[in-house]
């Protein structure tokens, strides 16, 4: 993503709550003939027009708040070239709701486009714009407190479809959800760390259903043999290793326990997956990555989200057979989001019980794309 370099311009900054309107002058980089009248607060920053591949949106993100009951109304004025008005939204600290209307101020009857999905969810939309024209993008608070948020504005002169991380529409909506998805992005191409086996875990590791036991009798065996390395000996460790009945899989262990061998031999499970340098698997991986993240440990039994409140920084998750985190979201020109892109471990082949990577070259990888209705979607933090 470039910055591209723009005049510096004179943007008039104000607010209208109900009746009551401050206006205060203030400098900022942007592109010609957009403006915004905000409200003028000390964390406000109006961003450098930036430019994707093919367009050049304006961008405006501001922290603030909003009373009970009350409206806090933010006034924008599109360029001449602009074709879409998105609004968001996010960082939201109980329900707010979110509104757009033409020339006047919104009500809760009269707008031209709304989102109130209840709770403290995030709220986005979009709608058409013909070039210069004066819209009201409305925040309301039904709650009985005062509640904060982020919202954020994006004039382009397309649509808003394509990716969050280049339309900077859908992107992460909560801190929770940004440092997941931070961590998942740059964990890529990186081994997918050392397995912890945590018997209260919502995921299992490569020792589960006994496993671990029968590698370390395999292990014994080979001790046993006096570390002779030959067909009755691996014949004999194989038949230790009964629950991999995939030869290929069996062969591999094998030569890995011969080629890890040491004394004394592991007598835990922890110590089992550290001598073989065992990788985390899928589920593993996408939990610890969330918890480091701050959020919370799902499992396959997690409860699924909507498609329409999918962010990056959540988890995608196929039955209870593979688990990724989603880094990135598509959205069509509505809007509407339609495809994801994820970062996952042990996806690919070369090892059975479980499919996927052999268990100690795992690794996480970057590079799929999924429609957005393929798996369940499941979230790590409380929004």
């Amino acid at each position: 993503m470039k910055v591209l370099n723009s005049p510096l311009m004179i943007v008039t900054l104000g607010v209208s709550i109900f009746a009551s309107t401050s206006i205060f002058a203030e400098s900022a980089m942007r592109l010609p003939s957009d403006s915004l009248q905000l409200e003028k607060q000390g964390d406000d920053r109006v961003s450098p027009a930036v430019t994707s591949s093919n367009t050049r949106p304006y961008l405006y993100e501001n922290s603030n708040s909003v009373g009970s009951g009350q409206w806090k109304h933010f006034v924008v004025t599109t360029g001449s070239s602009r074709t879409s008005l998105s609004a968001e939204l996010t960082h939201i600290s109980a329900d707010l709701d979110l509104y757009v209307r033409k020339v006047t101020q919104p009500t809760l009857s009269t707008y031209d486009k709304r989102s109130f999905l209840g709770g403290s969810k995030s709220e986005a939309l979009t709608t058409n714009v013909s070039g210069r024209e004066k819209w009201y993008v409305s925040v309301h608070n039904p709650t009985g407190s005062t509640e904060n948020f982020k919202l954020k504005v994006i004039m382009r002169d397309n649509s808003i479809a394509g990716w969050a991380s280049e339309t900077h529409f859908r992107k992460a909506d909560t801190t929770i959800r940004e440092r997941i998805a931070a961590r998942a992005i740059s964990s890529s191409g990186h081994f997918s760390g050392n397995s912890i086996h945590d018997s209260s875990a919502v995921y299992l590791t490569d020792i589960a259903y006994g496993d671990g036991q029968r590698i370390r009798d395999a292990m014994a065996v080979y001790k046993d043999r006096n570390q002779v390395d030959n067909a009755t000996t691996r014949r004999m460790m194989g038949a230790e290793l009964d629950s991999y009945t995939n030869t290929h899989t069996k062969n591999l262990l094998v030569d890995r326990i011969i080629d890890t061998y040491s004394v004394p031999l592991p007598v835990t499970e922890q110590e089992t997956l550290d001598r073989l340098g065992i990788q985390k698997q899928c589920l593993e991986w996408a939990v610890s990555t969330a918890i480091a993240g701050g959020g919370s440990a799902v499992g396959y039994s997690g409860s699924s989200v909507s498609t329409h409140l999918v962010r990056p920084g959540m988890g995608f998750y196929n039955g209870n057979s593979h688990a990724a985190l989603i880094i990135d979201v598509k959205s069509d020109a509505n809007g509407v989001p339609t495809h994801v892109k994820v970062a996952e471990a042990n996806y690919g082949n070369g090892w059975t019980n479980p499919g996927g990577q052999v268990a100690w070259e795992r690794t996480v990888q970057t590079n799929r794309i999924l429609a957005v209705n393929s798996y369940n979607i499941v979230k790590y933090d409380e929004y």
